[in-house]
């Protein structure tokens, strides 16, 4: 069964004790469910992961859905209708392809994907190899995606159901962080911290979460988070 903001604000206002809900309105919780969602999915992408099958555009340089906030994985090739699968793909660091072809992006275009190239520091454009004809192939693409805001508290959340608890921890970061009657910021910051624990957010989960990671060499001292 899928979360919804009324379940976290159940709990929100239980661990605050404020179970009538007298102190933070309705509208300041879900303004808060909403920005936990966003910031976690910055953070985490997979927690908002979705898999589309996109239609390549012509030549190397390729665009994320416009809901997109970066690239998880692209592990295939799928026919024009999108539905039957093709060639697996392999992601490959960039300088790997300008070494030994340089005039990659200038190639004959054709059907088949058999590289993708991503950069973190641009994180809604890739690039393909060889350069493609346009709209008349896709590839099965896993991103994550820009959680949808909740416009009332009976309404689903976006991430999955499994990090509701961090959207707990956050929102209860902010209340307790707006609340300056009852000042409590070590409180405050334990909720946010106890966020960032749910999501495993760590310097080599964030490193995982690129597509480039797969082309590193195994290496055995590299704890298996971060390979």
């Amino acid at each position: 069964m899928a979360m919804t903001g009324s379940n976290i604000a159940t709990d929100v206002r239980n661990l605050l004790f404020d179970v009538a809900g007298n102190r933070w309105i309705d509208d300041e919780l879900i303004a808060w469910i909403n920005a936990g969602q966003r910031e976690a999915a910055v953070l985490k992408p997979e927690c908002c992961a979705k898999t589309v099958s996109l239609t390549m555009l012509a030549g190397t340089r390729q665009l994320l859905p416009t809901d997109a906030i970066s690239m998880i994985d692209a592990p295939r090739n799928m026919a024009a209708e999108g539905v039957t699968a093709g060639r697996v793909i392999r992601t490959v660091a960039r300088d790997i392809l300008d070494s030994t072809s340089p005039d990659w992006h200038t190639e004959t275009p054709a059907a088949i994907v058999k590289n993708i190239i991503y950069d973190v520091r641009n994180p809604k454009v890739f690039y393909c190899y060889p350069p493609q004809v346009g709209g008349t192939s896709s590839i099965e693409l896993i991103y994550g995606a820009n959680p949808v805001d909740l416009v009332l508290l009976a309404d689903e959340i976006s991430i999955s159901n499994e990090y509701a608890n961090c959207l707990v921890d956050y929102v209860c970061y902010r209340a307790l962080t707006k609340d300056f009657e009852d000042s409590n910021p070590q409180r405050a910051m334990n909720h946010y911290t106890q966020f960032a624990n749910t999501l495993g957010v760590t310097l080599a989960n964030s490193l995982s979460r690129s597509p480039n990671v797969m082309n590193l060499p195994f290496n055995p001292d590299v704890p298996a988070a971060a390979r």
